[in-house]
C-alpha cells in the first residue's frame, strides 16, 4: 500500500493539471470567476497576488485580477518575491517602481521596487496544487507563502484556487500550516 505524503500528493497533482487541455481551463476560469465575484472583497484593498506559470498549467490571476480592478475600485496589487537562500518572502507595489525578473522554473517575480508592509496586504490570492476540506492546501513545498501569511494581519482573507475538488484530508498539516479562507474551483465557492 502506498501511503499518500504530500510529495507524492504534488507529483499526482501537477501529473493530473499538465493534463489540462486548454480549452477546458478557458471555460473552468470563465465559471469559477462567476465563484470569485461572490467573496465580499472590499473596495480599496490591499491584495497581493502572483504572476502564474501557463507552461505549469496554473491558474491564470489575470482574470481575477482584471475583475478585482473593475469591480473593486481603489485597490491595488502587490506581488510576492522569493528568496530561496533565506526562505523569506517579500511583496513589492505594483507601481511605477516595480521591475520584473524571470527566476528558477519560470518564475517571474518583482527584482525591485516599493516593498510592501505584510501587515498591510488585506487580500491573498495564494497559489496551491490542492486543498482539502478544512481550507489546507498542498503547495509547492517550500513554505514561501505559509511563513509569508504567518506576518500579515490575522484577518487578511486567504484565497486558493483549484483546477481539483477538496481531497478529505491532506497529509502532514503542521500548526505552521496556513488554512484558506476561501477556495474556488471550476465547481464551487467553498468557506472555510
Amino acid at each position: 500500500m502506498v501511503l499518500n505524503t504530500k510529495a507524492t500528493l504534488r507529483k499526482q497533482f501537477l501529473t493530473d493539471r499538465a493534463g489540462i487541455e486548454l480549452r477546458q481551463a478557458h471555460e473552468w476560469h470563465a465559471r469559477m470567476l462567476e465563484y470569485f465575484a461572490n467573496i465580499p472583497i472590499p473596495a480599496n484593498s490591499r491584495i497581493l497576488s502572483y504572476r502564474s506559470m501557463p507552461d505549469k498549467n496554473e491558474i491564470s490571476m489575470a482574470f481575477f485580477e482584471d475583475f478585482l480592478l473593475n469591480e473593486k475600485i481603489g485597490s491595488e496589487f502587490c506581488y510576492p518575491a522569493v528568496n530561496k537562500e533565506d526562505g523569506s518572502m517579500e511583496a513589492y507595489l505594483d507601481d511605477e517602481l516595480l521591475q520584473w525578473e524571470t527566476v528558477s522554473f519560470g518564475l517571474v517575480q518583482p527584482a525591485s521596487g516599493n516593498k510592501v508592509d505584510p501587515r498591510s496586504v488585506e487580500v491573498v490570492l495564494v497559489p496551491l496544487l490542492a486543498f482539502d476540506r478544512r481550507g489546507h492546501r498542498l503547495g509547492y513545498g517550500k513554505g514561501y507563502f505559509d511563513r509569508y501569511l504567518a506576518r500579515c494581519r490575522p484577518n487578511a482573507v486567504k484565497i486558493g484556487f483549484s483546477w481539483f475538488e477538496p481531497m478529505e484530508e491532506l497529509p502532514e498539516i503542521h500548526s505552521y500550516d496556513i488554512p484558506l479562507d476561501y477556495c474556488v474551483t471550476p465547481e464551487k465557492l467553498y468557506v472555510f
